[in-house]
């Protein structure tokens, strides 16, 4: 109830740029319990309430999406929901076969204007730099084109038109999250026309990245990797799942270790968050 009180209170304030741009901008997104992470059924059940709650709160459609996780589970959560007309965005997501499972399914079920698909870039970027440190010496910058090379194959795949070699799809958007640097940001930036890329930012990022003057290349995404990084980098196990096609299967997904990890820390997030509101 507390967590519906302030999306909605976050939802007002943005829900004048979401009637300007006809829908486009202006939502908030709201997590499902990682309690029911492996479990479609509940998860369904509990986003179907939650909107219902909010279409009450704020008298109408709500300019929100569900944060739904990267998980085997989660995406019969997501094809159902966006066929319900409710959006999502994609968490707890670190891989290309993660992208191609979900953006798939939102391709082929979403009946909603706007999806995302987050890539959570140093929560995966540090677990590849730490099995590097066996056999990189600067392991510490090879981890850092991690994501770059994850995202950049991750567009031409999934959001390049068949001219262009991709699969064209455009029902989901990607949006590169968890920084850990300004490189996240400086190769997250591109003008590609098929579908627009949006950003995520810590604001202890943020004041990072404005702390000194930066180029912006427009065409930052496409940044190309120092030679012999992809060699290093496919020396780690995480890496080869994750920016392979075939890298994992679906009954993988929710054993990868970045999987495990981030859902561990968001159950814990979630107990300790119950356990001040009851103190309360």
């Amino acid at each position: 109830a507390l967590t519906i009180q302030v999306v909605v209170e976050n939802a007002k304030l943005l829900r004048p740029i979401w009637e300007l741009t006809d829908a486009d901008m202006g939502y908030v997104s709201l997590q499902l319990s990682p309690k029911n992470a492996t479990d479609a059924e509940q998860m369904i059940k509990e986003a179907k309430w939650v909107w219902g709650q909010l279409e009450q709160e704020l008298g109408g459609v709500p300019n929100c999406v569900f944060k739904v996780p990267g998980t085997k589970a989660g995406i019969d959560v997501a094809g159902e929901l966006t066929s319900c007309k409710m959006g999502v965005n994609v968490t707890v997501n670190f891989s290309l076969p993660q992208q191609i499972a979900f953006a798939g399914v939102i391709e082929k079920c979403s009946n909603t204007k706007v999806s995302y698909r987050t890539q959570m870039d140093g929560r995966v970027d540090d677990p590849v730099g730490d099995e590097l440190k066996e056999y990189v010496a600067d392991w510490e910058e090879a981890k850092t084109w991690c994501t770059t090379a994850i995202r950049q194959r991750e567009y031409r795949l999934l959001n390049f038109t068949p001219q262009r070699g991709g699969l064209g799809f455009t029902k989901s958007r990607p949006l590169p999250a968890s920084g850990r640097g300004p490189w996240n940001i400086l190769r997250s930036i591109h003008n590609e026309p098929e579908v627009p890329l949006w950003l995520t930012v810590f604001p202890n990022r943020q004041v990072e990245f404005d702390a000194e003057p930066r180029e912006l290349d427009p065409n930052g995404m496409w940044t190309p990797l120092p030679a012999g990084t992809l060699d290093k980098l496919y020396k780690s196990k995480l890496f080869r799942q994750a920016y392979e096609p075939d890298g994992m299967t679906v009954d993988e997904f929710d054993t990868y270790l970045p999987v495990v990890k981030t859902l561990t820390q968001f159950n814990e997030g979630y107990d300790t968050f119950v356990k001040w509101v009851s103190e309360k």
